[in-house]
């Protein structure tokens, strides 16, 4: 008589089950977009990709029309334009400034002495001369330079004025 041996089963596997979180409805926004990359407010997080809106580090909610967008590079090409001519207008309106002030406040008449004009072009030309060789051996921009003459010539005006 055989005995039947009894058949070999696998070891049954343990299941890890996930608590239920009550606190989270089911997503029903869409993924945050990943470009630009939007980050959160309090803690910095990166936001790409998350379907809730709660950041997962800090638990700050969020909205991602209300998140800040990063500037494009256009935008921060043209702001840096947009500086770059100011600063070298202003050098210059402030070295013509420097130039023409003393020669008026310094003569009561509107007129100044010929040795006053030879003074100030002659220290414009200076400072000037100062600002191109400041760009050149510092690796500076032209606005930075003529912002610097600008400034040098004001300062000089003042100085000769008061």
């Amino acid at each position: 008589m055989n005995a039947e041996q009894p058949e070999e089963h696998e070891p049954a596997k343990l299941v890890e089950l996930q608590p239920l979180d009550l606190e989270q409805p089911p997503p029903r926004h869409l993924p945050v977009p990943e470009n630009p990359p939007l980050h959160c407010l309090q803690c910095g997080y990166n936001l790409t990709g998350l379907v809730s809106r709660r950041c997962p580090e800090c638990g700050t909610h969020f909205k991602v029309r209300s998140l800040p967008r990063p500037a494009t590079i256009e935008e921060q090409d043209r702001t840096a334009i947009h500086s770059d001519r100011i600063a070298f207008r202003g050098g210059i309106l402030l070295l013509i400034v420097g130039t023409v002030a003393p020669m008026v406040f310094l003569d009561g008449s509107g007129g100044s002495s010929v040795s006053l004009r030879f003074l100030m072009v002659g220290c414009s030309a200076i400072i000037l001369t100062t600002a191109c060789i400041y760009k050149g051996f510092f690796q500076r921009t032209w606005p930075e330079a003529m912002l610097l003459a600008g400034l040098g010539s004001a300062t000089l005006a003042a100085l000769l004025i008061f």
